[in-house]
């Protein structure tokens, strides 16, 4: 099956001076954005100090488990546009059986403007993505709790129509698992993959073209996806 999208416009000492040096010092919990929300109290120039007296490594101990998992959850949430080590063994496991796929790059999509725009962010909305890659995305597609991933590949063997989608469900515990969803003979310049914020939940994973109002979603359909026919073109 083939697609072709529509081209309509679309740290002083310890973790509080880490705060402090980040420019944190004197904002409320609500002031702050990311994971320095998992803070329960006022950011003052005082509490870094008390921070630096007796109590000090028990403090940091406390605030760096704290953020380590902030950092955690943030990432689960939000996902991302860069592979773990695990699931480039994964995706590299697969090509190594499909040697008439490569994986595409950022070159494929002819998008340099707008993978700039993007990495840069545009307004209060869209925040920066600064590891954004149209061609490649993580998150969790299917809502089980675990981190999927998404890319595109390159069929070798054509001119036309020569782009691919395919997604691997997690975990990743073995290096040679099958795809949960793939399709070939698509038309994917000047189009990316997109998961997360500021769409409105569930999280879905979005295939759309730059600057366009349209796309495809991918749902959730038993262990793998299918396309979305409310939001397809």
């Amino acid at each position: 099956m083939s697609r072709t999208f529509g081209k309509r416009g679309y740290r002083p000492c310890g973790y509080w001076g880490e705060l402090v040096r980040f420019g944190l010092s004197g904002v409320d919990r609500k002031d702050a954005t990311g994971p320095w929300n998992s803070f329960p109290k006022r950011i003052t120039d005082a509490s870094v100090s008390r921070g630096c007296g007796p109590l000090r490594g028990i403090l940091t101990v406390r605030c760096v488990f704290l953020f380590a998992a902030s950092l955690l959850l943030t990432s689960a949430a939000w996902g991302g546009h860069t592979l773990t080590a695990q699931e480039q063994k994964v995706l590299q496991n697969w090509l190594t059986h499909h040697s008439e796929y490569r994986i595409s790059t950022d070159e494929d999509c002819d998008c340099a403007d707008d993978i700039k725009q993007m990495k840069a962010g545009s307004g209060e909305v869209w925040k920066p993505v600064p590891d954004y890659h149209p061609y490649v995305v993580t998150g969790d597609f299917n809502g089980d709790g675990v981190e999927d991933f998404a890319v595109v590949l390159v069929d070798r063997t054509k001119q036309q129509k020569n782009f691919a989608l395919i997604v691997f469900n997690g975990p990743f515990k073995a290096a040679t698992l099958s795809p949960a969803f793939m399709e070939s003979g698509m038309d994917l310049q000047n189009t990316g993959l997109f998961y997360g914020p500021p769409r409105p939940k569930p999280y879905r994973l979005l295939l759309g073209r730059f600057e366009s109002d349209s796309g495809a979603l991918l749902n959730p359909h038993g262990r793998g996806y299918q396309w979305d026919e409310s939001e397809r073109e």
